[in-house]
């Protein structure tokens, strides 16, 4: 009783003070940084969470689970179909991790390159490992971003300037990229060899990255005579490119707005991210958690409190559900537009990231209310 009755406390006195976050202020990336204003702009759109609740790791390279992640966040995190099993052949991304979604809907919306899919050109011969924690290159952001592009900006979208490419392909050695003809490539890059016939699949890297990246100033050159495509991208340097893509092209065309189902699976999500971030399990959830937490986001606008409006404890919800438990917390919020800016208000928040973070809890529910934008999380350990 008394662990509970203290994560109620602590919710209770932070929670009603709870406001939208500033812009990110991260001790590694100072307002000297030359990302400094990407960083905080991608941050504030909700693409990017801190690595901590005070650090971004500007120098870290980002990984495959790191962008599709982001990209995923982008586009507005839409519900998927199935599961990691039933609809992609990978069997090293669990169904918890807190890109699995991300990832699934990756493969469904055609964002990966052939060769995160493919080991060859057999169609037969699929890759079964996503990799996760592989660094991605600057080809493979490149061919990513563009997939994405043509996929989430409808009307926005560009082509390719074909014709830029082949002026390229044909000018004099010295007025090219040394790294970006096909030899080059192929020689840097040789896991996309099995991938291609012909090198089609070189020549298309060259025309998403001189054909549309670098014209659009999306990437720029390395120095004035490489691109480096093999090489690796850092999580500012994402952020630089993404701010740059934003400002060229805006939000995605989400079509309808995201489902109150859709919210709270993100806010899932984002827990889980931050509690791997912690080195901490996953929350599981359950019908009937969400069920929970649902009504108490349809009791909020008549009383934000832990307190139901009956004058009984939030708690009291967990029973009704049929629910069993050793300890709960709840966190609440309002007036928060995005899954994520919610889940940053309450991380900079230390009683909710305590919730968050609790290693005593093993269960969540997420309720979201659109009306007012009300927000509850409920675990039980």
């Amino acid at each position: 009783m008394k662990k509970r009755v203290v994560c109620l406390i602590l919710s209770l006195a932070l929670c009603l003070g709870l406001a939208l976050p500033a812009a990110a202020a991260f001790s590694d990336v100072p307002a000297s940084h030359w990302a400094y204003d990407s960083v905080n702009d991608v941050v504030d759109k909700g693409l990017f969470n801190g690595t901590s609740a005070t650090t971004f790791s500007p120098n870290s390279t980002m990984t495959r689970a790191m962008l599709i992640t982001v990209l995923y966040r982008y586009a507005g995190a839409p519900a998927v179909d199935g599961t990691v099993g039933s609809a992609t052949t990978y069997t090293d991304v669990a169904d918890s991790a807190y890109y699995a979604d991300a990832v699934i809907w990756g493969v469904e919306h055609d964002i990966f390159p052939m060769w995160f899919l493919y080991n060859s050109r057999n169609a037969a011969d699929v890759s079964t490992t996503f990799q996760p924690n592989a660094v991605v290159n600057r080809a493979e952001f490149a061919s990513m971003l563009y997939s994405f592009m043509q996929d989430a900006m409808g009307d926005k979208a560009d082509e390719t300037d074909t014709a830029a490419v082949m002026v390229y392909l044909s000018s004099e050695p010295g007025c090219r990229f040394t790294d970006m003809t096909a030899d080059a490539i192929c020689q840097s890059m040789p896991e996309i060899a099995g991938c291609s016939i012909e090198k089609d699949v070189v020549f298309g890297i060259i025309n998403v990255m001189m054909g549309w990246a670098y014209p659009n100033g999306i990437l720029t050159g390395t120095s004035a005579t490489t691109m480096s495509p093999e090489g690796s991208v850092t999580r500012a340097q994402v952020a630089a490119m993404l701010a740059r893509f934003y400002q060229k092209y805006g939000e995605a065309s989400h079509g309808e707005e995201p489902s109150a189902v859709s919210c709270t699976n993100q806010v899932i999500q984002l827990v889980n991210e931050q509690r791997a971030q912690n080195g901490l399990a996953p929350l599981q959830t359950s019908t009937a958690i969400g069920e929970a937490a649902q009504i108490r986001a349809g009791e909020l606008p008549s009383l934000f409190e832990h307190t139901r409006p009956d004058g009984r404890s939030c708690f009291t919800v967990l029973a009704e559900v049929g629910l069993r438990y050793g300890t709960a917390g709840e966190n609440i919020a309002y007036g928060y537009a995005t899954p994520e800016q919610v889940v940053d208000g309450w991380m900079n928040s230390p009683g909710h990231r305590a919730n968050i973070l609790n290693g005593s809890f093993t269960a969540i529910g997420v309720g979201y209310n659109p009306e007012g934008n009300y927000w509850v999380q409920l675990f039980i350990g």
